[in-house]
């Protein structure tokens, strides 16, 4: 595993996206 320095900004950017849509997906499913 590589270290998030190490990480090219774009796959900063991807990882991001994927934490943002997993919470708004976690947050949704709260809410149903």
């Amino acid at each position: 595993m590589r270290t998030y320095n190490e990480l090219s900004l774009d796959e900063r950017v991807e990882m991001q996206r994927r934490l943002e849509a997993g919470d708004s997906l976690r947050a949704i499913a709260r809410s149903l």
